[in-house]
């Protein structure tokens, strides 16, 4: 979950594992983006900057909500500097009258496989070019699956470098501990960004994410 400057929360994880690291990090997050975006923006900047490929880099990723619907702006709307294509974003909530008309559309199902397939998408790419990584889910996503098929990709994340897959959330610990900045904005304060964090880095430690 990124900075809230307009609630005074001027930090994220990935500016703590910056003052932890003593690197300087670069951000490629979006405030109320989705995955889409999260998937493309990542490959495109290794593709763009193939150097980065290297192992100095760690990628921290922080999985955005899956009801979240990315789509390609004709405007480039807030487009990365070096990427020609931007997005906007709508909920699966707001598409629900046009969804439920849909013969045998399984909403929950079918956003839990494309969830799980961009999980492993982005793993595969970042394994693939031997870019250390660590991955964890800022929203409410559980990808449990009444579907063997769906089990069966989730039994290919890699557990070693998504923390608390399919059990902890960001979202949901704050709220959960009061460490969220109100009960109308259920971003983390200060606080619940640092503690998120320390049991991340934690996670990271014991299963040597920096290192592929």
């Amino acid at each position: 979950m990124t900075h809230r400057p307009k609630s005074d929360v001027f930090t994220s994880t990935a500016h703590l594992f910056e003052d932890r690291l003593g690197v300087p990090a670069l951000h490629l997050a979006q405030g109320g983006r989705g995955n889409l975006r999260l998937v493309a923006t990542t490959k495109l900047h290794f593709l763009v900057h193939p150097n980065d490929m290297d192992k100095s880099i760690f990628c921290v990723i922080e999985w955005s909500e899956i009801t979240r619907k990315d789509y390609v702006a004709t405007s480039k709307w807030k487009s990365l500097k070096d990427q020609d294509i931007g997005f906007r974003t709508y909920h699966t909530t707001d598409n629900e009258k046009f969804l439920g008309k849909q013969l045998d559309y399984d909403i929950d199902e079918t956003e839990k496989l494309n969830f799980v397939l961009q999980i492993l998408d982005l793993q595969n790419f970042l394994q693939t070019n031997s870019i250390p990584y660590v991955m964890f889910n800022g929203m409410s996503n559980n990808t449990e699956s009444k579907s063997a098929s769906i089990k069966q990709l989730n039994d290919k994340v890699d557990k070693t470098r998504f923390f608390s897959f399919n059990k902890l959330n960001h979202f949901d610990y704050v709220r959960e501990n009061n460490l969220a900045i109100s009960d109308q904005d259920y971003h983390p304060t200060a606080e619940g960004h640092k503690v998120w964090f320390e049991m991340l880095y934690e996670f990271v430690q014991q299963n040597k994410c920096m290192e592929l």
